[in-house]
């Protein structure tokens, strides 16, 4: 009995953590900035001339 009792809790809480990251990921990630195709090549040539310039 105790040990199904276990088995029940551990299961919840695995099933319930995971809930709680998919939320946590959906919060995180449902404003992020857009930007056009160019606008991306162009911040990350920006990006690798700052890193490999002169």
């Amino acid at each position: 009995m105790a040990i199904g009792v276990v088995f029940i809790f551990v299961l919840l809480l695995s099933v319930g953590g995971m809930f709680v990251l998919y939320h946590a990921i959906q919060r995180e990630t449902r404003d992020l900035p857009r930007m056009s195709r160019e606008e991306a090549e162009r911040k990350a040539r920006d990006e690798a001339y700052r890193n490999d310039g002169p």
